[in-house]
């Protein structure tokens, strides 16, 4: 059997195609075969049966196959009515027509039974009238070999799917693609409208489903449970909240919309969120460190870890320290052992990713490497070993620190000359200090141009600050 389709009119029968030529009507409740159709000289390959109530009130049903003769046929069903359920009615070709120039892959009958659409090898898509298969339109752009054709159920339009890796829509008014869907990577192989026309479901080769809106054009999600290609999605017409694919892999899914419960469940942790972020200003501001590490570490804030953990350090107005700042013996680094010792083990491998960026700026080394020495300080080595994420951060930690200890040890090489030219200034006013003490006896300050005046001959001298001396 090559494919399978269903009528939503009737729906007590099911019509098949197969690889022996023929095609077969059957009835769902007894599992009879009620019709058998022959004509075509190949496999049929592509089947369609009509949808529309109104075609079983007029008693006017009819069938569409098509296959490897690229033989478009139609069946007349109305015989098979009042059938006894013994033996098999044979079927009748009323139409017959040459459609495509290789096999025929696909076939689709519009909602309304008015039009029906076929796809082939030829990478061409056909309309048809189905009442006696007269040619409307060709519809070109695909690339490669048309895979499915689906009409939508609300507009006029149709969609196609093919291995060039694409989807396409066309418009079934003027017969133009309206868009074209990209992001497969492999042969698109089968094709499906959903909720209400507004999406679109595509499985391709590489064993995935992806979900189209097809307003943006935009691919919403990505499902991954098939481990070969997928050959067929199926919507309930009942319920279009799930959807049934098939493959190579051998499994047959049911799928099922979770849009609601997940919309539901995001707002709830999303005021969760709130709350814990509230909790977390209230902590801070009044100091409650302990509580507000655990809630920035729950909510995954890294920038409050930092100044949560960085206010704790300058708490009672001890900011860094000036001599060694990477000393863990300081006292300053042991404020954070009390808080690190209530850490998981998931909470230690969050914050040390959060750390491994930290230590990438100067501007936050300090908070970074005090938090390192206390983590090494209150948590056996045995238990850091175990976490994946520790283990990883080491070398990244040791590279920038080791930039970090270059850069103080620069810093503190440039002190010195600070102190030269501190000490220089301070002799230099000394020396002035000194001079004018011993010759207040018998100099007085102008104050202009820096001129000292004696007190007896009332002569003037210059003091030159460049060479300390008198001219």
């Amino acid at each position: 059997m090559n494919t399978l389709t269903y009528s939503l009119a009737s729906r007590k029968h099911i019509i098949t195609s197969s690889k022996d030529h023929t095609i077969r009507l059957w009835d769902v409740g007894s599992g009879n075969c009620v019709a058998v159709g022959e004509g075509h000289t190949d496999s049929v390959s592509a089947v369609g049966i009509y949808q529309l109530e109104a075609t079983l009130i007029s008693k006017q049903q009819f069938a569409i196959s098509g296959g490897a003769d690229k033989i478009l046929k139609k069946w007349s069903l109305s015989n098979t009515l009042h059938h006894n359920g013994v033996g098999s009615i044979k079927l009748n070709a009323s139409h017959s027509v040459r459609a495509h120039d290789k096999e025929i892959t696909c076939v689709s009958i519009a909602p309304n039974d008015v039009i029906l659409a076929s796809g082939s090898q030829d990478k061409s898509i056909r309309l048809w009238k189905s009442t006696d298969l007269t040619p409307l339109a060709t519809l070109k752009g695909h690339k490669r070999s048309i895979w499915k054709v689906s009409f939508s159920p609300v507009d006029r339009c149709l969609v196609s799917c093919s291995g060039d890796r694409t989807v396409k829509l066309w418009s079934v008014a003027d017969y133009s693609c309206i868009r074209t869907f990209e992001g497969h990577t492999a042969s698109v192989l089968c094709v499906k409208f959903i909720n209400k026309g507004t999406q679109l479901l595509s499985g391709s080769a590489d064993g995935l489903i992806r979900l189209w809106t097809i307003q943006s054009g935009e691919c919403e999600n990505t499902f991954d449970h098939h481990q070969d290609k997928i050959w067929t999605i199926c919507v309930s017409p009942l319920n279009e909240k799930q959807f049934f694919s098939g493959g190579s892999d051998s499994k047959l899914l049911k799928w099922i919309d979770v849009t609601k419960e997940e919309e539901a469940k995001r707002l709830d942790d999303r005021e969760q969120n709130l709350l814990m972020e509230q909790a977390l200003y209230n902590d801070i501001r009044n100091k409650r460190y302990g509580k507000a590490l655990h809630a920035a570490i729950a909510l995954g804030h890294s920038h409050r870890i930092l100044t949560t953990l960085t206010a704790i350090l300058e708490e009672d107005g001890t900011d860094i320290p000036s001599e060694d700042p990477f000393d863990s013996k300081a006292s300053i680094n042991s404020r954070l052992n009390s808080y690190v010792a209530l850490w998981s083990e998931s909470d230690v491998e969050k914050v040390v990713g959060y750390t491994k960026e930290w230590n990438t700026n100067a501007k936050y080394s300090y908070v970074s490497q005090c938090l390192i020495s206390s983590l090494f300080s209150v948590t056996k080595i045995e238990k850091l070993l175990k976490i994946r994420s520790v283990c990883e951060a080491v070398p990244a930690l040791l590279s920038y620190t080791d930039r970090h200890y270059q850069r103080i040890d620069k810093l503190y090489q440039g002190s010195y000359l600070l102190d030269y030219m501190v000490l220089t200034h301070s002799l230099t006013h000394s020396l002035i200090y000194s001079l004018t003490h011993s010759l207040t006896h018998s100099l007085t300050y102008s104050g202009l141009n820096d001129e000292f005046i004696t007190n007896r001959s009332n002569k003037r001298y210059h003091f030159n600050w460049q060479e300390n001396r008198f001219q």
